[in-house]
């Protein structure tokens, strides 16, 4: 690891950055050479380690990401909505050859939401961006997105991982796998070398039953311990969450709330459970946050503009103490 710097933070997000191009919510897509006026459209900042930065860092968490963005407009729009946001940009780079990853988000009343996306410089990052930011006194590392971003390379990131561990860090791994006839074999093998390394494996169910094969949160979990994992978080949206380690198992319930958009609710909760250890709190006390801060992040359209604020989380925090 690197000699302890001024720009070390405590926690280390690497993975997935987008430019998130939102429309609010509409009645209908509108048909065929027709116009649909609406009040804005915003550009925000998405991405699951981006997400995770950002959700932190409101919450005063000292968070540097690790991706990279393109030599465009939209770099330079995503930098500036990071920092504006109190997280440490300094290890997001540019990527020369490709553009920033975009995502065009359509929401439909009474209707899944539909995405246009665009890769982009995400394809640039490596393992490499990773163990080049690990410094002396990161706390946690996060590595959100991982099987989606084709230069991060299993092995390579399995030693960052453990050099991040053997540092004193703990690490907590998503994943996201692809909608349309994913390669179980290829998944399992690229998870192979690093859930091992992984101190809390935090897939959604669905994720898990593709991984696994099983159809039941006990046996998905189990699954995921034996290829290495030390603990295993499965979300579940409106049926809450399901922890496994080998000692412990449980169900945390959900959090009701107004749902609008589900975009970012995953990486809310992954925020919420590393604020909570952060501060000292058991997995199962910190899953109470996670949960209080992924049902949050639905409020809203937008990945984080909907996250409870500070005080209304420090509050969660303090009866969780208790």
């Amino acid at each position: 690891m690197a000699p302890e710097t001024v720009n070390n933070p405590k926690v280390l997000a690497f993975g997935i950055v987008v430019a998130d191009i939102c429309c609010p919510v509409i009645d209908a897509i509108p048909a065929a050479g027709h116009l649909l006026q609406v009040d804005d459209i915003e550009l925000h900042c998405g991405g699951c380690a981006a997400n995770l930065a950002i959700g932190l860092s409101r919450l005063g968490v000292d968070v540097s990401l690790v991706g990279k963005v393109g030599k465009d407009i939209f770099g330079t729009a995503v930098r500036q909505y990071l920092e504006e946001r109190g997280v440490r940009t300094h290890s997001v780079s540019t990527a020369d050859d490709f553009v920033t990853s975009k995502t065009v988000v359509l929401t439909v009343k009474g209707e899944d939401r539909r995405f246009i996306h665009c890769f982009g410089a995400n394809k640039a990052l490596s393992a490499g961006d990773l163990m080049s930011a690990l410094s002396d006194n990161v706390a946690v590392v996060y590595v959100g997105g991982y099987l989606a971003m084709p230069g991060v390379d299993p092995n390579e990131t399995a030693a960052a991982l453990q050099t991040a561990r053997a540092g004193g860090a703990i690490v907590v791994l998503d994943v996201v796998l692809p909608h349309v006839d994913p390669d179980v074999e290829m998944i399992r093998r690229c998870l192979k070398p690093v859930l091992p390394e992984t101190d809390v494996f935090a897939p959604n169910e669905e994720e898990a039953a593709v991984i696994t094969g099983m159809k039941d949160n006990p046996s998905q979990a189990e699954a995921l311990l034996d290829m290495g994992a030390r603990n295993v978080i499965l979300t579940r949206g409106t049926n809450g969450s399901y922890f496994k380690s080998r000692d412990e198992e449980w169900e945390e319930p959900p959090v009701p709330i107004k749902y609008v958009d589900g975009a970012g609710a995953g990486d809310a909760f992954d925020a919420g459970l590393i604020f909570g250890m952060l501060n000292g709190l058991s997995i199962k006390q910190s899953m109470k946050l996670a949960s209080a801060y992924g049902a949050s992040a639905c409020r809203s359209i937008g990945c984080t503009a909907g996250l409870l604020d500070p005080q209304e989380m420090h509050r969660i925090l303090r009866e969780s103490r208790l």
